[in-house]
């Protein structure tokens, strides 16, 4: 029980990085949407880990100033036509996009309500306390107090989490679980019929959106519901006016044959990434039950061999074809940043004032570049975006 505890930790973990991902800035959340998340948390988790994130050259195949090195991005793309772009608020922003973000958020601040009359259901997220034993006598690693389950994660053993459903806060009863035949992390417990004592402490539930409660969760923001819907609503427009421009450019751009030694750095920076998460958690992992939890990398990201190159190709390819379209459209409209900038896109990204050093040796000045030149590329593009009721 205590391994698979452990697996849950790390599902946790990573579940944490993505949310700290997705509080960058709108245009970091743009940008990374041409590349699956999994490269996005091996970064962050470089960062959160303590891993040495520069022993990857982020800034390969980059000058210094951000342009692809050796390449005349002109060459390779063939720009849409921007000069008329045109886009209707109400399918940028509206009521009911309003509500559902809303309700999403509120869905990811879920507190323990301990007089919840609702009855657990497959998804729920639950505190339980539990006590494992087998003939009567309590087993290493079967009892917990307070610990937070979500059901149908196949956290615990056997049917464990599928007994909980339709039970309800308060409540406590016992259950019956057997331990599959192979399982080595207790092989005392191999193939035997055990009994667990749960408590339901209590159920996660979205909280009530009330004055109240914006005031004391979203103050940087708003102080009631009014003012909070109508941050959400100006942060949708914005966030959907970017996305509506970069979408346009690259359905309606025509992109030659693309760069290959530019190609090739992007995907070595892919599968590296992909490589270093994968043995962060699998160390992780094994440092604490001694198994490993997945035969290879490509059985951590769920996909054959030959599924994950495919997958990795077409991510590395669109991520080129981006960055190209940014820089192209970057110097068709004679733009420039400034070193101001550039920090300004760090800071935004979870570094400090104090640590923007650090951030260079990170990631080579290269990296940051392009990606604050990309930024200033899109937001060029978005300007241009006339937006009709």
């Amino acid at each position: 029980m205590a391994n698979k505890e452990l697996k849950a930790v790390a599902k946790q973990k990573k579940a944490t990085q993505r949310k700290r991902q997705q509080r960058w800035t709108k245009f970091k959340n743009l940008l990374w949407i041409v590349i699956p998340c999994l490269i996005v948390i091996g970064i962050i988790g470089a960062i959160y880990y303590g891993e040495v994130s520069n022993k990857i050259d982020h800034s390969a195949g980059l000058t210094k100033d951000g342009k692809i090195e050796g390449v005349n991005v002109q060459d390779y793309i063939k720009l849409a036509d921007y000069s008329g772009l045109k886009a209707k608020k109400s399918e940028l922003v509206n009521d009911t996009l309003i509500d559902e973000k809303i309700q999403e958020t509120l869905n990811e601040n879920k507190v323990i309500n301990a007089k919840s009359t609702a009855e657990i259901k497959d998804g729920d997220k639950v505190s339980i306390n539990y006590k494992g034993t087998l003939d009567g006598e309590a087993f290493e690693g079967g009892s917990a107090d307070n610990y937070d389950l979500e059901i149908g994660s196949g956290t615990f053993v056997g049917n464990f989490e599928e007994q909980l459903i339709g039970h309800k806060a308060g409540e406590t009863f016992k259950i019956e679980v057997k331990f599959p035949d192979n399982y080595k992390n207790n092989p005392d417990l191999a193939g035997k019929d055990t009994v667990f004592e749960v408590t339901i402490n209590g159920i996660y539930e979205a909280p009530e959106l009330t004055d109240e409660y914006v005031a004391a969760n979203f103050s940087d923001h708003a102080t009631t519901v009014e003012e909070y819907r109508k941050y959400v609503g100006d942060t949708l427009y914005e966030d959907n006016l970017m996305k509506y421009a970069e979408d346009y450019m690259t359905d309606n751009s025509t992109f030659a044959d693309l760069p290959k030694n530019y190609v090739k750095k992007l995907r070595h920076l892919y599968d590296l990434s992909v490589k270093k998460e994968y043995e962060y958690y699998d160390t992780y992992y094994y440092q604490y039950t001694g198994t490993h939890m997945w035969k290879d990398m490509y059985d951590y990201t769920g996909m054959t061999k030959e599924e994950y190159n495919k997958s990795a190709q077409t991510a590395t390819d669109d991520t080129a074809k981006f960055y190209i379209m940014a820089q192209a459209i970057f110097e068709k409209e004679g733009l420039s940043i400034t070193e101001a900038d550039v920090e300004e896109l760090i800071l935004s990204s979870g570094y400090t004032k104090s640590t923007i050093e650090t951030a260079y040796k990170d990631y080579g000045k290269g990296y940051w570049y392009q990606n604050t030149l990309a930024e200033k590329a899109i937001r060029n593009l978005m300007e241009k975006v006339e937006v009709t009721d």
